[in-house]
């Protein structure tokens, strides 16, 4: 779904100021060789090994008189998944469905170190291959199908999940935002407010429930928002969805909203500029009272814009030719999927 598409990039951004000043460090010295020297080749090499880890050292051991230890396996494997090595942790995974292929565990961690490495059809097999399917499996087996836009058949892995189990919120959201997907925000709206009734203070489930009703009941949503995150991201995020339905005049009015209730938003400046290039009016509001903070803001405003004018690459033509994925929202954090 498109509107689903322009408001998914959901993260705060922060503005950090960094201030330093110069100093003087100690030199060190180098060998003048062209690669690196033995002494870091062979310590790259024993942290790849896992030498070193005496931790990792002791579970290598155990897997080599106790091949048959899946714990100790996964063990390994979550090891080089916290180290940011998928690649690594992937072949730990590999390696114990080899002796216990029905280990729901040891498959979805391959699943999802595959996703890491960006290989989802890969990933989509080591799912669709899994001799029992369990609710985590069809669930992730779901997520992996969105993921590469064949949303017919995740509908179907995602209701084969909450058939499994229809207690559990995070299944419901899952079915709703492949619903979303699809466009049929309706049926999606029904599976958001079952996933709130199991858990009334999933904000995962909230926030994409006000995303569904942005189209046709823009009150609810901004009061599903608000409860979440505060009135200025709720109106910011009202003003992406309507900006994406072409209701440009709506908009500009959220992003008022949004922008003079307190520290303005990136996102709604970004929005600000967005939607002056769809409808060509200026970036600009009225305001009856408080003229001393509209006037600081105004030149924020106009700060804002010069130093987006001033990219290198940058033009209206561009923002336009890019509207479908530049609109921005934002979530307290990513949906749980």
């Amino acid at each position: 779904m498109t509107g689903l598409r322009m408001a998914v990039g959901l993260s705060v951004v922060a503005l950090v100021t960094v201030t330093g000043c110069a100093r003087r460090s100690a030199s060190v010295w180098t060998p003048p060789a062209a690669g690196p020297s033995v002494f870091h080749r062979q310590v790259n090499n024993a942290v790849d090994a896992g030498d070193g880890d005496l931790q990792v050292r002791q579970w290598q051991r155990q897997m080599a008189t106790q091949p048959d230890d899946l714990e100790t396996r996964l063990q390994l494997a979550r090891h080089f998944e916290a180290l940011q090595m998928p690649d690594l942790a992937l072949e730990h995974y590999r390696l114990a469905l080899v002796r216990h292929p029905h280990s729901v565990a040891a498959r979805l961690g391959a699943a999802q170190n595959l996703r890491r490495l960006s290989l989802p059809t890969e990933a989509e097999k080591m799912l669709a291959d899994a001799p029992e399917k369990t609710a985590a499996l069809l669930t992730m087996l779901g997520i992996v199908q969105d993921e590469l836009e064949q949303h017919r058949e995740a509908e179907q892995s995602h209701r084969a999940a909450l058939a499994l189990n229809p207690q559990d919120d995070s299944l419901h959201n899952n079915l709703g935002y492949n619903l979303m997907l699809q466009g049929r925000s309706a049926a999606a709206v029904e599976e958001f407010r079952a996933a709130l009734a199991l858990r009334p203070r999933s904000e995962v489930a909230r926030g994409n429930l006000a995303q569904a009703l942005a189209a046709d009941n823009p009150t609810e949503a901004l009061l599903h928002w608000e409860s979440i995150a505060g009135p200025a991201t709720a109106h910011n995020n009202l003003a992406a969805a309507l900006i994406e339905q072409g209701k440009y005049a709506e908009a500009r009015q959220e992003l008022k909203a949004a922008l003079t209730g307190g520290s303005p938003l990136p996102e709604s400046m970004h929005n600000l500029k967005l939607g002056s290039e769809l409808d060509g009016k200026p970036a600009t509001f009225e305001l009856s009272s408080k003229p001393g903070l509209w006037s600081r803001w105004g030149r924020s405003v106009r700060r804002w814009w010069v130093r987006q004018e001033d990219e290198p690459g940058r033009s209206a033509a561009a923002g336009r030719a890019g509207r479908r994925s530049s609109t921005r929202a934002v979530a307290v954090r990513q949906p749980d999927r």
